[in-house]
């Protein structure tokens, strides 16, 4: 009877540190489980914050290419400017003619 107590209480301690070594398994499971879906929320947080970022630039650069496009639109062409310059050439021709002819008129 002595052995099998005593068997009985070495396998009673067995069991027993097999059931905490399960409890300790479980629970340092629980603590990675939780730091890893903490660092995931984390890591979340970052990527949105950059997410915004970007899409902050993104409207940014897509104002500048509306401006960029606008002013282009507006802006003169070589062909345009050679077509101006001739326009005020004649007219100051014109004008220069008209002087003249004032000026023989108030002489007359």
């Amino acid at each position: 009877m002595t052995q099998d107590t005593s068997n009985n209480t070495i396998l009673s301690f067995e069991h027993k540190a097999w059931g905490a070594a399960s409890a300790i398994l479980v629970l340092l499971i629980a603590v990675f489980a939780y730091v890893w879906t903490s660092r995931v929320a984390i890591v979340d947080v970052r990527f949105e914050k950059v997410e915004t970022r970007f899409e902050k630039m993104d409207a940014k650069l897509d104002n500048i290419a509306i401006s960029l496009a606008t002013i282009s639109a507006k802006m003169a062409t070589k062909d345009d400017v050679i077509k101006l310059t001739d326009r005020i050439a004649t007219n100051e021709k014109s004008i220069a003619m008209l002087n003249v002819k004032v000026e023989h008129l108030k002489k007359s």
